[in-house]
């Protein structure tokens, strides 16, 4: 595959140090053309891999839509044709997201769903979750970055899903992606959100031991539960 693709860390100032850990682990092996850690407000840090989005974008929860848009604009105008967005208590399976077969598809990752969500439309609302991290396509990424961010819209993941389904993009769920609490590493992961799968506040050293199981998992220096 010849597709160019970023692979984008939503962060925020506060969670710099959170960075490493992440450098140090599943960043060093992943095969992608771009990695990149993406923060609110203006200015330069000390790292080449950190952008920062400008001071129209905060930092702050309620605008993680607006930086989820930032970041599919950013995409866009260096010219990758796929994005797969992480967060920062997100470890990846480097040798297991080509299985999703991302390229076929303009939305993919871990099933997640929820029902009448103020600032949504009524009804029921199937997602990728925002934790175990998502592939929008090329397509993808330029209806979301055009897309308008209306009332208290606080999930990132379901402003992208309202975005995309009006253009009649559904996402396309696979098991490699995981979120919900009790979710393991086995040979098949591709992501865990560590903070929900293990139902704790998030500490870098969850990423090292985790990305630990991920390697001895892929080379059978040990069976993975």
């Amino acid at each position: 595959m010849t597709k160019r693709v970023l692979i984008a860390v939503e962060s925020c100032f506060r969670d710099a140090p959170k960075h490493q850990a992440i450098r140090d682990t599943w960043f060093r092996d992943i095969l992608a053309e771009g990695k990149k850690f993406f923060l609110g407000g203006a200015g330069a840090g000390p790292f080449e891999d950190e952008v920062f989005l400008g001071t129209q974008v905060s930092d702050s929860y309620e605008s993680l839509p607006l930086k989820t848009r930032a970041i599919c604009k950013w995409a866009l105008e260096h010219d990758f044709d796929f994005v797969f967005k992480v967060d920062t208590d997100t470890v990846v399976n480097p040798w297991t997201w080509f299985d999703s077969r991302f390229w076929e598809h303009d939305y993919v990752g871990g099933e997640n769903a929820d029902t009448d969500v103020p600032g949504f439309a009524p009804g029921r609302i199937e997602f990728c979750s925002g934790g175990a991290g998502y592939i929008s396509s090329k397509k993808s990424l330029t209806i979301v970055a055009e897309a308008p961010i209306l009332g208290a819209m606080l999930a990132e993941d379901l402003f992208v899903a309202d975005a995309l389904l009006k253009h009649g993009i559904k996402p396309v769920f696979h098991p490699g992606f995981r979120w919900r609490p009790g979710a393991k590493i086995d040979r098949d992961v591709i992501s865990l959100h560590l903070s929900s799968a293990l139902q704790k506040k998030y500490r870098p050293e969850q990423m090292y031991e985790a990305y630990k199981q991920i390697k001895e998992g892929r080379y059978g220096f040990r069976g993975v539960q």
